[in-house]
C-alpha cells in the first residue's frame, strides 16, 4: 500500500506543480523574496497527495476484503 501511493503522489506532485509554482504564489501574496516557508509548499503538497493516495488504497483493500467475505458465505 505504501509504494503505490508514494508513486501516485510523486506523479501527482509533478503534474500539479508543473502548473502551480508555490514559490511564485507565496511571493505574490507576501510581496517579498521567497522564504523557507514558501519552499515548504512542495513538501506539503507531496504529503497531501500521498495521504489521499494512501486513503484510496486503503479503501480499495477494505472493499475487496468485505466483498470476498460476503460472497464466501454459503447457505444464508
Amino acid at each position: 500500500m505504501a509504494w503505490p501511493s508514494f508513486l501516485v503522489a510523486s506523479v501527482a506532485t509533478m503534474v500539479c506543480f508543473g502548473f502551480i509554482d508555490p514559490v511564485l504564489s507565496a511571493t505574490t501574496i507576501t510581496r517579498h523574496r521567497p522564504s523557507r516557508r514558501a519552499l515548504t509548499g512542495y513538501a506539503v503538497g507531496f504529503f497531501f497527495f500521498w495521504l489521499i493516495a494512501a486513503l484510496s488504497s486503503l479503501m480499495s483493500l477494505y472493499l475487496v476484503r468485505t466483498a470476498k467475505s460476503r460472497t464466501g458465505r454459503r447457505g444464508d
